[in-house]
This record gives structure tokens, C-alpha cells and sequence, in this order.
């Protein structure tokens, strides 16, 4: 309760000194989105984390580090409440994002990846159980989704190099 009375109070003092675009703001309001995530409140963190990262990637950028931490906060929350059609998609194309500003080797892009291969475990496992209670559909649909990701995590294919006569 204590962390909770802390976070909040961080939120409605920076958004009143600050403007809500400020850096101080759209962090705290990102810590706040995720408090209330994981102490069970979905309802209450889904829309401060979507505000956060919409005000960041408008006033910091895609590739700002509190743009990535609000994308990420809000995936963590997307898994958590089964939502993998919002999950999904943010995080391979936050993947794409962090390659392209902070390179592949970098702690961020091992998040992301880190979690696109915790959901390529859940879909194996899920594609298995769909096959043997014969529903092709729901299967099939999942091995789309497992070959996204899959490819998103090979990264950008590089044009073959020709070779010299």
C-alpha cells in the first residue's frame, strides 16, 4: 500500500509541476501503469501504459529508452491478461525498433527477444494441444503466428552477396 500511495503521489505531482509530456512525467506515469499491473489491476494500468506510450512516441520518439520501457511495460501487461493479439504485434515491431536505434547485442533488444521466446514456448506447447484434440483451425492459425515470430527473431533478412568473377 505504501509503494502504491508512493507511485500515485509521483504521478499527480509530476503531472501538475510538469507538463504530462515531460520526461519525469511520462516515467512516472509508466511506473505507476506497471505498479498497478502487478499488483492485479489491469483495468487501472492499461490505459496510463497505452497514454504513456502514445505521449512518448509523439514527444521522444520510437526509440527514446522511456518509449521502449512503456512498450515493454505494456506487453508484460498484454501477456498477462492473455491479450497475445496486442501482445504479439507491439512486441515484434518494438523488436524491429530496438534493433534499428540501439543495434542487436544491445540489453534492450534481449528483453524483447527474451520475450518473443517465452511466447514461441507457449505457442509450441499450444500447437501441440490443438493438434491432438484434432482442431486443425485453431492449429494452423497458431503456426502462423509462431512463423512471425520466428522470423521476427531472425531479425532482417540481408540481401545475398554476389560474388566476385
Amino acid at each position: 500500500d505504501k509503494a502504491m500511495a508512493l507511485a500515485e503521489r509521483a504521478y499527480e505531482t509530476s503531472h501538475r509541476v510538469f507538463r504530462e509530456t515531460n520526461l519525469v512525467a511520462l516515467h512516472s506515469a509508466a511506473n505507476l501503469g506497471s505498479l498497478y499491473a502487478q499488483m492485479g489491476r489491469p483495468d487501472e494500468a492499461a490505459p496510463i501504459l497505452t497514454r504513456s506510450l502514445e505521449l512518448s512516441r509523439q514527444h521522444l520518439g520510437e526509440g527514446h529508452g522511456i518509449t521502449i520501457c512503456c512498450a515493454l511495460k505494456l506487453c508484460i501487461l498484454h501477456r498477462r491478461q492473455g491479450q497475445y493479439d496486442k501482445h504479439d504485434p507491439l512486441l515484434i515491431d518494438l523488436l524491429d525498433v530496438i534493433r534499428r536505434e540501439h543495434g542487436e547485442q544491445s540489453v534492450l533488444a534481449g528483453f524483447a527477444k527474451y520475450g518473443l521466446n517465452v511466447r514461441v514456448r507457449q505457442l509450441v506447447e499450444h500447437v501441440k494441444t490443438l493438434e491432438a484434440s484434432a482442431n486443425r483451425d485453431a492449429a494452423a492459425t497458431a503456426k502462423i503466428r509462431l512463423k512471425e515470430i520466428r522470423s521476427a527473431l531472425k531479425g532482417p533478412s540481408e540481401a545475398p552477396m554476389e560474388r566476385a568473377n
